[in-house]
């Protein structure tokens, strides 16, 4: 049951659900530590709620890390955001269920044409 699924997304648009985003720390032996968890680059991840669409396709609620909590930070629940160089991993969280974790070093705010 430890198998997940890891591919690299394009177009991906994030709905924050209006938590504030939290620090991301190392776990060793199903314990938490103080060590901050780093991004490839040596950046600081951050944990936010948020929903997903996925080319277009809505995923539904799942975490999202990110290195730039200053995008997400006093935000109102629904803004939108464009995740840059995604990634989602989706792994086994029970019998039944699935995690579906995205990694987005980046979160920008959607910029949306102007109605005709």
């Amino acid at each position: 049951m430890s198998r997940s699924l890891e591919l690299t997304a394009k177009n991906v648009v994030v709905l924050l659900l209006g938590a504030e985003p939290r620090e991301v720390f190392e776990y060793v032996d199903g314990v938490r530590t103080n060590t901050v968890r780093l991004f490839d680059d040596g950046r600081s991840l951050w944990r936010i709620s948020a929903a997903v669409e996925v080319d277009g396709q809505a995923v539904g609620a799942c975490s999202v890390l990110t290195c730039t909590p200053e995008a997400v930070k006093g935000q109102p629940m629904g803004t939108r955001l464009v995740a840059h160089d995604a990634t989602v991993k989706v792994s086994p969280d029970s019998q039944y269920e699935v995690r579906v974790t995205v990694t987005a070093p980046t979160l920008a705010p959607e910029k949306r044409q102007a109605a005709s």
